[in-house]
């Protein structure tokens, strides 16, 4: 039988060794930091240059992989979410410069720009990456780990797709003393956008949306703010507007989004990589 004792100085050690890699943690996002900011460029990624850069990413990646999952987990909520949506994004611009730049490998091509991450063979459900001590793809990372353990829907404006349509990634690390304000620059600055965030075209009397609201809707099941109130939407509807209207506060944009007459419907995503524009030939 294990003594309370062993038990009390085994998660002693685990508490010691948590605050240590929390510390050594924070100076590893500073490479990561450097990596964004010498890299990203407005909302577009400079991956011909990254590539022949990439010392501190790969670091980076290599740090990622040294804490220890327990260590992780014990650190506190807004910790353990920088490093996820860090190592997520860390890991997608990796598997882009693994393919950059990219060709057209599969019939995708057909449907999807030729320069997308779709073109990449298993992208998402197949690759895997060395983090926290274990072996983990990036719909692992998301929607196994981020999505329902945090239960935060503003992720969705803070991990990148490395695409034009997705949100455009940060040029700097998240972390948890900024996370807060990260989550919320990133939300605002992405529904701010009408060619991919919101889009209320009063006109012709209907609101489009990005696809994100589609696809992970169940997200954005929140509370509508005070005064906001919905009749005739459907479920999918709602949840989608009565987010958005926590950022869109303006009288005119809140009585648009609760009439009747408004149409829902949902903006064209744009699959093309989110790159700094190249001379790449697309028949290669």
């Amino acid at each position: 039988m294990i003594s309370f004792q062993k038990v009390l100085s085994f998660a002693t050690l685990l508490l010691t060794c948590s605050v240590s890699w929390a510390v050594d943690f924070d100076h590893a996002h500073k490479d990561w930091d450097r990596v964004l900011k010498k890299h990203v460029l407005g909302s577009n990624v400079d991956y011909a240059s990254l590539a022949k850069d990439t010392q501190l990413l790969d670091r980076y990646l290599t740090q990622l992989d040294a804490v220890p999952r327990a260590v992780v987990d014990a650190w506190t909520r807004d910790k353990q979410l920088a490093f996820w949506i860090n190592a997520y994004n860390a890991f997608t611009l990796r598997v882009i410069l693994d393919y950059y730049p990219i060709k057209t490998w599969t019939f995708k091509g057909l449907v999807v720009p030729w320069n997308s991450i779709i073109q990449i063979p298993g992208v998402w459900k197949k690759i895997k990456w060395e983090v926290a001590g274990q072996s983990l793809t990036l719909d692992h990372i998301e929607h196994g780990l981020i999505r329902p353990t945090f239960n935060e829907p503003r992720i969705h404006f803070a991990i990148v797709c490395a695409s034009i349509g997705c949100p455009s990634l940060r040029a700097e690390a998240i972390t948890f003393d900024k996370l807060e304000d990260q989550l919320e620059g990133q939300t605002r600055t992405y529904l701010s956008n009408t060619s991919k965030g919101v889009l209320l075209d009063y006109e012709n009397g209907r609101v489009c949306v990005s696809k994100l609201f589609k696809w992970f809707n169940e997200d954005f099941d929140v509370e509508a703010p005070s005064g906001f109130q919905l009749k005739n939407q459907t479920k999918k509807e709602r949840n989608a507007l009565n987010f958005i209207a926590r950022y869109l506060k303006d009288p005119r944009a809140w009585k648009f989004l609760q009439s009747p007459d408004t149409d829902f419907d949902y903006l064209s995503y744009d699959w093309s990589l989110n790159e700094l524009p190249q001379n790449h030939d697309a028949a290669s």
